[in-house]
């Protein structure tokens, strides 16, 4: 955690005075990552990783033994899983609360020994860990920060977010049921697309994409997809905007 003004840097999680390890995290410690706000501020969700490594050599990859979706309070205190995931199965990526509190959306990346194998897609999970439910087709290989509506309506993604050059990928939204899914980008072949987020009043999506031949600026859109209107002009990388509270 830090301050909005970069002071008052501190740890959230203990942290692991052990020896990293080339095959596993060290017992009694965690590496965690992806950490969100809950929408009254009082939590953190993030995703745990513990336990061996295993490494797929012909697939040029290597699955964690345990992923898990966690939450703890935004003082330190209370921290507890909600989700575990089979072990070597997938890892669960960038769990979000929705804005009544009862739900988790996260991305879920499937390994060479899990099920359905190397695929990938958006789930959704009750607080108390019950309810697991896939909502996402796993043709769109869907993930990249899944962003809830503000009015928990409607859940944003990204496609074939496992493509290495993003150039097949699209945004989308979806219902959390599974329902009226909805691709809001058409992007032509050589245009990358990266993530998004709804603005406060979910008039607006913010999301960066990258014209063949160049490097990503971020935009906005209306939440049909139209009204694309380009934000930055930046001789640099811009990528994972979020939107303010503010608006």
């Amino acid at each position: 955690m830090v301050n909005a003004d970069g002071t008052g840097l501190h740890p959230l999680t203990k942290a692991c005075t052990k020896r990293p390890l080339r095959d596993r995290v060290p017992s009694g410690c965690e590496d965690t990552a992806n950490a969100a706000f809950t929408p009254d501020g009082t939590h953190v969700t993030f995703t745990r990783s513990t336990g061996r490594v295993r490494n797929f050599p012909k697939q040029h990859t290597d699955q964690i033994e345990h992923s898990a979706i966690a939450i703890i309070g935004a003082d330190g205190t209370g921290e507890r899983e909600i989700l575990r995931t089979p072990p070597y199965d997938s890892d669960a990526n960038f769990p979000q609360l929705s804005p009544d509190g009862q739900t988790i959306v996260f991305g879920r990346g499937f390994s060479p020994v899990g099920h359905p194998r190397l695929s990938r897609a958006i789930y959704t999970v009750h607080v108390d860990g019950t309810g697991l439910r896939r909502i996402t087709p796993l043709k769109l290989h869907a993930g990249d920060g899944p962003d809830w509506s503000p009015d928990g309506s409607r859940i944003l993604f990204r496609s074939n977010e496992d493509v290495g050059d993003n150039a097949k990928s699209q945004v989308y939204s979806v219902r959390p049921d599974g329902s009226d899914l909805r691709q809001l980008t058409h992007v032509a072949p050589g245009t990358l697309v990266f993530s998004s987020t709804w603005s406060p009043d979910g008039a607006r999506i913010v999301f960066s994409m990258a014209p063949k031949g160049h490097l990503p600026d971020v935009y906005t859109m209306a939440p049909d997809g139209s009204d694309v209107q380009q934000v930055t002009h930046s001789p640099r990388w811009d990528s994972a905007p979020d939107w303010g509270a503010q608006g």
